[in-house]
């Protein structure tokens, strides 16, 4: 059986290692993500390994003030189970996880190639692209996920 919970970090830091830092010499922690309120996410496939995850952060925007919310970071699918709907799974995990908390907003920085499938779901881009050293271009995308509407970007 295919299943998403919450898991602890030690559980999925390999994989975001190898799919998001692979070649890059990077780290695979997070600031904030050992904070109390932190969620991570795994993507149990039917041998009950983790083929894919993400975190959310008790990480506020501050134009977004006053807004209860979660940065996603960290979304990481293995190679070999892409384009088999787990980010699709992950993402509205993650949108549940965080109403059944209260939390109506969803941020995240995308990297550029990642933007389209965060805009089939949903989020605005905010802001103009900016570089992360040793990745590449991203953007800013936020969602907020209650019927009143995203007071932010419409």
């Amino acid at each position: 059986m295919i299943t998403i919970k919450q898991v602890k970090k030690e559980q999925i830091i390999n994989l975001r290692r190898d799919i998001l830092r692979e070649d890059t010499g990077l780290g695979a922690d997070f600031e904030g993500e050992d904070k109390i309120g932190t969620i991570h996410l795994g993507y149990f496939d039917e041998k009950e390994k983790i083929v894919g995850c993400v975190t959310m952060l008790v990480t506020a925007r501050t134009d977004l003030t006053g807004i209860p919310q979660y940065r996603l970071r960290g979304m990481a699918v293995e190679k070999e189970q892409q384009n088999k709907q787990i980010g699709t799974a992950l993402i509205k995990m993650a949108e549940f996880t965080a109403l059944n908390n209260e939390v109506t907003c969803l941020w995240l920085n995308a990297r550029q190639n990642a933007v389209d499938f965060y805009l089939k779901y949903g989020f605005k881009i905010i802001g103009e692209p900016f570089e992360i050293e040793g990745i590449g271009t991203h953007f800013q995308l936020v969602k907020y996920i209650s019927e009143e509407g995203c007071k932010c970007c419409g």
